[in-house]
């Protein structure tokens, strides 16, 4: 694996690179958008932070797309981040 430097447009970085790989690192109101497109290319997806996405709405997005793509992905849980459990605490 090697990171040669940050992109912070993830529209250029698939423009300009081949990738084997994502690890998406972005606010969780980007998590599904970034997700389906790189499903959608086939790029095998591991995402960080939240459950994959900022509404219901965007986590059903996501699992379709992998559902229907069926491309490697998982997801990594920050359990300091998790604003679905921190809104329910409060």
């Amino acid at each position: 694996m090697v990171f040669r430097r940050p992109i912070a447009d993830p529209d250029e970085m698939l423009a300009r690179e081949k990738l084997d790989g994502c690890i998406a690192v972005v606010p969780p109101e980007r998590i599904s958008e970034l997700g389906i497109k790189l499903l959608r290319i086939g790029i095998p997806l591991r995402s960080g932070k939240n459950l994959f996405g900022a509404s219901l709405d965007e986590v059903r997005a996501l699992r379709d797309a992998a559902t229907a793509t069926r491309v490697l992905n998982m997801v990594s849980v920050n359990r300091r981040f998790m604003p679905f459990l921190n809104r329910a605490i409060e």
